[in-house]
């Protein structure tokens, strides 16, 4: 167990992308965790979310539990981060929120 506040997001390959998956499963593992992994750093370093650069965890599932090719990336990231200044810094309320009420 991580001793922070955490959460897990999941990326998932679409469905479309299957057949190029399965000829190229390197080149496609390897694109789908560069843009998520991006997607993530980029949004978590807005200040309007977290603010800064959190702890992450990646782990590649290939397959669904029905056992079909099913590529996805499980993210486990906690809920405070490094900023640059050298300081840690706890999130503020609902940083891992991404939709507005």
């Amino acid at each position: 167990m991580l001793d922070t506040p955490a959460m897990q997001v999941v990326f998932t390959l679409p469905s479309e992308l299957t057949q190029i998956w399965r000829m190229k499963k390197q080149v496609v593992a390897d694109a789908l965790f560069r843009a998520s992994n991006d997607s993530l750093l980029k949004l978590l370093a807005d200040p309007q979310f977290l603010g800064a650069q959190p702890g992450i965890l990646a782990a590649l599932h290939t397959w669904s539990q029905t056992m079909s090719a099913h590529p996805h990336f499980h993210y486990i990231i906690n809920s405070e981060g490094w900023l640059l200044t050298k300081r840690w810094r706890h999130p503020h309320e609902n940083a891992f929120c991404l939709a507005k009420s």
